[in-house]
């Protein structure tokens, strides 16, 4: 066999060199072929890390934290969280929920004036018994609910003005609110805000209700077409159709301020009702029911019955 001469050798070594960065260059479209993801791959990463992320949970305690003490916590059937991309999993932007059992409320953590609380929302950890909270404000229940974060949906204009809002729980469904007072509201929907006094600096709470709904305290039973509640001073506004009844009476009138406390309620504007089964019509009426005094600044007393429907009609 004839050795390959010197020049045939240098026309192999060649054409090995040009095969084998060919197959380089083979190799590495493949790897990256196979590396690169699917169009349903693609559209499931945007979905995760764009503004639709979520993370889906059953069967779950969830809670709220300000400055890390626990504000409010919830058992719920089923949560869909929703967060900013790639942010931790307590940074939680709102929440849907359904089938909402044993809700807590506690009252809100005390703030230096001036200084925003921090807020986050996560998973209750387990020994959660433990976490730092104050004292329990009210439970409650509901088939709904809507947890968001601040401003992310716009609050009645009463609060706006005078409140920034930290979140806010919107709750539908058979709606219980209970306090440690044991005091009863309940409505077809309501929503509970954690808000920050603009002036003061320190956190309050409201619950309110503008699709009609009941309170009820030692005997006394309101409803209205919308409701104002401040757990923490246990005052109660009723706007719209106010009817209320007592032992001894009832009332009806537009606007009606009712203290829990000092079981009072007060009419400003014109008020009708009976009281020990006499019919009145009343301006600027005020009902002690703790103390079975009544006063207004104008009240007649109708004996009559027929007399006041007539007067009304």
């Amino acid at each position: 066999m004839k050795s390959i001469s010197a020049r045939g050798r240098r026309r192999m070594v060649a054409v090995l060199k040009w095969c084998g960065a060919a197959g380089a260059i083979a190799a590495v479209i493949l790897a990256y072929r196979w590396a690169e993801p699917s169009p349903d791959a693609l559209n499931a990463a945007h979905t995760i890390g764009g503004a639709t992320a979520s993370i889906h949970l059953q069967d779950t305690p969830f809670a709220g934290y300000v400055d890390g003490a626990r504000t409010w916590s919830i058992f719920a059937g089923q949560v869909d969280l929703l967060r900013l991309p790639n942010a931790a999993l307590t940074s939680i932007q709102s929440a849907s929920i359904t089938d909402i059992r044993n809700g807590t409320l506690y009252e809100p953590p005390r703030h230096v004036p001036g200084m925003p609380g921090t807020v986050t929302t996560r998973v209750m950890e387990a020994g959660a018994a433990a976490v730092n909270s104050g004292p329990i404000a009210a439970t409650f229940h509901a088939k709904h609910g809507h947890y968001s974060l601040g401003m992310l949906e716009v609050a009645p204009p009463d609060l706006d003005m005078l409140y920034t809002v930290q979140w806010q729980f919107k709750l539908s469904g058979d709606v219980e609110f209970r306090t440690r007072g044991t005091d009863v509201f309940s409505a077809p929907a309501m929503t509970i805000y954690s808000l920050v006094n603009r002036r003061s600096g320190r956190s309050e709470q409201r619950v309110t209700c503008d699709e009609g709904g009941k309170m009820t305290h030692r005997g006394i039973e309101i409803t209205a077409n919308s409701i104002r509640f401040n757990p923490k001073d246990r005052t109660v506004e009723c706007l719209s159709g106010v009817r209320g009844t007592y032992k001894g009476g009832n009332v009806q009138a537009e606007r009606v301020f009712w203290s829990l406390n000092d079981e009072t309620l007060r009419c400003p504007e014109s008020a009708t009702g009976t009281i020990q089964g006499m019919p009145f019509i009343a301006e600027g009426l005020t009902l002690d029911i703790k103390r079975r005094k009544h006063h207004a600044t104008h009240m007649h007393i109708v004996l009559d019955p027929m007399a006041l429907r007539d007067f009304k009609e």
